[in-house]
């Protein structure tokens, strides 16, 4: 059996409180907590764990970005996704610049919200990233396995045309990127 993922909404408009709720319970069978202000919301942190929480920016008491702070300094591993009806330059920067995990404005369709909640909830979740990583090893492994047997190919005398050597090339590229990004995941990882 596993569990739900739980994921809180903020937002002071009542209406996309109750949109988002029903959006991502009924799309994605999530178990949703919502609340008003990001006063409340820290209050709803403190007493369950989240798999994410997605913030309006402007808010009464405390501000989207001042919630966002505060959620980073005490619990630094929890997706935060910001959804906004007046973003700004500087207000996505900030986002990039804190690692907000999405930056969503409104108004935004039913799919494309479930569709963006669902990619961080993949890739940002320990068992997203735990899968991601599955994946490209398994990617540099498949891509090793060929990359061998063409060199060997090749040490016979038979040696690759033109096309099938920039193929192998590009693979080679392929190959050390897929390595870069694991290496700096993993050594993340350890240093987190």
């Amino acid at each position: 059996m596993t569990l739900k993922k739980r994921v809180l909404v903020v937002d002071d408009d009542l209406d996309q409180r109750l949109l988002a709720r029903r959006t991502l319970v009924r799309n994605l069978n999530l178990l949703v907590d919502c609340a008003a202000t990001a006063i409340e919301a820290l209050d709803y942190v403190k007493e369950r764990t989240y798999d994410l929480v997605l913030t309006d920016l402007d808010m009464p008491e405390m501000d989207g970005q001042t919630f966002f702070e505060t959620l980073a300094e005490k619990y630094p591993t929890l997706p935060v996704v910001v959804l906004t009806g007046r973003p700004t330059l500087d207000s996505f920067r900030s986002g990039v610049k804190m690692k907000i995990s999405d930056f969503l404005t409104k108004p935004i369709t039913k799919a494309e919200l479930t569709r963006r909640i669902e990619d961080v909830l993949k890739t940002q979740s320990p068992a997203g990233q735990a899968s991601a990583l599955e994946t490209t090893l398994a990617e540099v492994i498949a891509s090793s396995t060929q990359l061998v047997q063409a060199a060997d190919g090749f040490c016979r005398g038979e040696g690759p045309d033109d096309g099938q050597m920039k193929q192998h090339l590009d693979q080679l590229k392929a190959h050390d990127k897929a390595l870069q990004r694991l290496q700096a995941s993993l050594v993340s990882d350890w240093t987190d």
